[in-house]
């Protein structure tokens, strides 16, 4: 599963915003075709930040070249994200996830790609990997997994407190539920709805676009 390839997403425009009507329409395209995974990273610095796709096919590239095209006018160019990163918490979903209705989060990714503004010497690796299985009568399911990387443990430590707070903030705000592990993988076909994918992969902004 991990011969895949990376490209960096390069944006042509200044004012990166979300609009989650856009969103909502466009988001099936986020999953793989079956069997198959698709990523997306965000690797931040105090000075920088940059954002990767990943997937194990081409089919599943091509449909995150779309979604990230519609919604925020990216291009694309092939570049592997730097190999810097030896400590992982692993963040997965709970069975109860999928009965939650549609809803709107945009402190969770801001806050977490945030972290390095707080420490001018830290650098930190947010991914969320997705696959999907279409089952019986062409019914989909999908699930993903997120994990928040650091270059070394006392960098971890250091802000383990800012994301169970986090953590603590979504399931308190929304009733989503997150357990933090030191691996995991993904079951492929907890979640229905892709909406809910905007609250973990989307280009944060200093205002999101709602309508």
């Amino acid at each position: 599963m991990e011969s895949g390839k990376w490209e960096e997403i390069i944006f042509t425009q200044e004012d990166i915003r979300t609009d989650s009507l856009l969103y909502g329409e466009k988001s099936y395209l986020l999953l793989p075709p079956d069997g198959q995974e698709n990523r997306f990273l965000a690797i931040s610095s105090h000075t920088s930040r940059r954002f990767f796709i990943y997937s194990t096919s081409q089919g599943g590239l091509e449909r995150l070249h779309a979604f990230f095209f519609r919604l925020y006018g990216a291009m694309f160019e092939e570049s592997a994200p730097p190999d810097v990163f030896s400590s992982h918490t692993v963040l997965t979903n709970a069975r109860r996830d999928r009965r939650i209705s549609d809803f709107y989060h945009p402190r969770f990714v801001r806050n977490i790609m945030d972290l390095s503004a707080v420490d001018s010497d830290i650098t930190t690796a947010y991914s969320v990997a997705l696959r999907k299985r279409t089952g019986r009568r062409g019914r989909r399911g999908y699930n993903f997994v997120a994990s928040l990387s650091f270059r070394n443990p006392e960098e971890m430590d250091a802000f383990r407190d800012v994301l169970r707070e986090e953590i603590r903030a979504l399931r308190m705000e929304t009733g989503w539920k997150i357990a933090t592990k030191p691996r995991g993988r993904v079951s492929n076909s907890l979640m229905r709805n892709t909406f809910q994918l905007i609250n973990f992969i989307r280009i944060p902004a200093e205002s999101d676009f709602i309508i």
